[in-house]
């Protein structure tokens, strides 16, 4: 086996890699930890505007910011506000007869049969997303245990749920019963506002598309318009050192170490699946709010079946935590590429390397 030095340098070497073949990444931040120990937490490259990464530079890491509301309705659960197997008709009086009978566990789980808008393009395109997904109902081909990938409409009527519930903005009900219980206050950021955006624009990476050999940065990403509009599915502001602190809770939770205040030892049970995602193209598992098996989500083969996790925009950001070892790997790329590259390629090979330090700790 290798020295921790020795993988730590194999890791520092890839980033550099991939950095300089411009393909598919600019910069970015990662963390690797084990219980205790945080063994690598760097930053590489440059973002979109050429400016340098820091380890407390922020990025827009869309979907990988889910479990954060997935957690709020796990809150919810635990004070008896609400169930897994509540249905939508329970809670929202605008529900239509087509969604009104879904469970949110079905809704977490991804086994709902919605089939609104998927990615974020196709959601900008829409003058109303939110009456789309209210008027929809589950594909007629769906039977029980399909799986699809909701992007957007599974978690807008969760958000609309918690704020039902909560009476209150989702954002502020992700504040209130998960990032200050958890501790997590900084490590995840919402913007409500110019002011809110202006307190992190310094700090804000811009990201960028690979076209071939063609770079494009994300403009788009730092605007006000962008970063304060109400989007549960992709509006996420963090870095790797604050998705590997929130792996770190998962773990230390279903380790005993933490209470149990968000139901996680029921979310990261395998709820859906293994079943092939149309949406995703593959086979995979999803426990109730994270996707779960990471190796059968292109993470890695390294990832146990007892490893939950999510990634967000075609593997731009991804992380996740193997309970069986409490190895949390998590990075935040600058990047947007294809999804083969991203996923088949890009993903692997980072959390691969990532095990191999914590192997070498070991």
């Amino acid at each position: 086996m290798q020295s921790l030095e020795a993988a730590t340098i194999a890791l520092r070497e890839a980033l550099a890699e991939e950095v300089k073949a411009g393909t598919s990444v600019g910069g970015g931040t990662m963390h690797v930890s084990v219980p205790g120990k945080v063994l690598f937490e760097e930053a590489f490259g440059v973002d979109g505007l050429g400016r340098t990464f820091s380890p407390d530079t922020l990025s827009n890491i869309y979907c990988a910011g889910k479990p954060l509301l997935a957690m709020a309705i796990g809150a919810l659960v635990g004070t008896g506000q609400l169930a897994f197997d509540t249905t939508l008709g329970e809670v929202l009086d605008g529900a239509a007869s087509g969604i009104g009978g879904l469970r949110l566990s079905s809704l977490l789980s991804h086994s709902s049969g919605l089939a609104g808008p998927t990615g974020v393009a196709s959601v900008l395109a829409l003058d109303d997303p939110g009456a789309e997904v209210m008027r929809s109902r589950p594909h007629p081909a769906m039977r029980l245990g399909d799986l699809h990938y909701s992007d957007f409409a599974g978690w807008y009527l969760l958000a609309r749920v918690v704020e039902a519930r909560c009476g209150a903005d989702y954002r502020d009900a992700i504040d209130e019963l998960v990032l200050r219980p958890a501790g997590l206050e900084g490590a995840f950021v919402f913007c409500r506002d110019r002011e809110d955006v202006s307190r992190i624009a310094s700090r804000l990476a811009v990201g960028e598309a690979f076209k071939g050999i063609e770079r494009y940065p994300l403009l788009l990403e730092r605007t006000p318009t962008w970063l304060c509009r109400w989007s549960p599915s992709f509006g996420y502001i963090s870095n790797a050192a604050g998705l590997g602190a929130l792996y770190r809770l998962v773990a230390d939770v279903c380790d005993g170490r933490i209470a149990d205040h968000w139901e996680l030892i029921t979310m990261v049970e395998r709820a859906a699946g293994p079943a092939y995602d149309g949406v995703l193209g593959r086979e995979c598992s999803y426990g109730l709010g994270f996707m779960v098996d990471l190796a059968s989500h292109a993470f890695s083969d390294r990832f146990s079946s007892r490893s939950i996790g999510h990634s967000g925009n075609v593997g731009m950001s991804a992380a996740g935590v193997d309970l069986g070892t409490g190895v949390v790997a998590a990075y935040c790329l600058s990047g947007l590429s294809d999804g083969d590259t991203a996923v088949s390629w890009l993903r692997p090979r980072l959390m691969r390397l990532a095990f191999d330090i914590a192997d070498a700790e070991r």
